[in-house]
């Protein structure tokens, strides 16, 4: 896992319209192995710690211990609402 600052958020919902539906990360779960505590910014992780979005990410040292918490969400099938405006049609598209 790769963190950049403190926050960080990743999306792809303009491929939405590709898929029937698809998983966002809403959470992280911290849950190490051998059941040890980890220690970051002041803040102690054991199993079934919770990182909610918008908290400060841990360091790599406790990332690399947490897993995904998802929400399925339903994908979409058409175009999205600002793809079909006119200043879009006007573009030149590849």
């Amino acid at each position: 896992i790769s963190v950049q600052g403190p926050y960080c958020s990743i999306s792809a919902l303009d491929r939405g319209d590709e898929y029937d539906e698809y998983a966002v990360c809403i959470a992280y779960v911290f849950a190490h192995p051998e059941g040890k505590k980890l220690y970051s910014n002041g803040r102690e992780f054991t199993n079934g710690t919770i990182i909610k979005a918008g908290e400060q990410l841990p360091t790599q040292q406790v990332l690399y211990y947490c897993l995904p918490i998802v929400k399925k969400v339903r994908g979409w099938r058409e175009t999205p609402i600002f793809a079909r405006s006119d200043w879009w049609r006007a573009q030149q598209h590849p």
